[in-house]
């Protein structure tokens, strides 16, 4: 479904001169999505070191352990 509704979205912007795709994911499972979609992951953030008055703020399951961006020029 998420690779359906991203073709989608890349349809939409070739149609609207639209040339850079930009996401962020916080779930793994998005991730993996776009890097099968052949998508360039330019940062990536641990959850761990996302800390504030000396505690880790997100703590999510594994596998979910950063917050990734990941672009592609359409």
């Amino acid at each position: 479904m998420a690779g359906k509704l991203t073709d989608k979205t890349m349809e939409y912007m070739r149609e609207h001169n639209l040339n850079i795709f930009h996401v962020l994911c916080t779930s793994h499972f998005s991730a993996r999505v776009l890097e099968k979609l052949n998508f360039n992951e330019i940062f990536s953030f641990p959850f761990s070191e996302f800390v504030v008055d000396g505690k880790q703020v997100l703590k999510p399951e594994e596998p979910h352990v950063a917050a990734r961006i990941f672009t592609k020029e359409i």
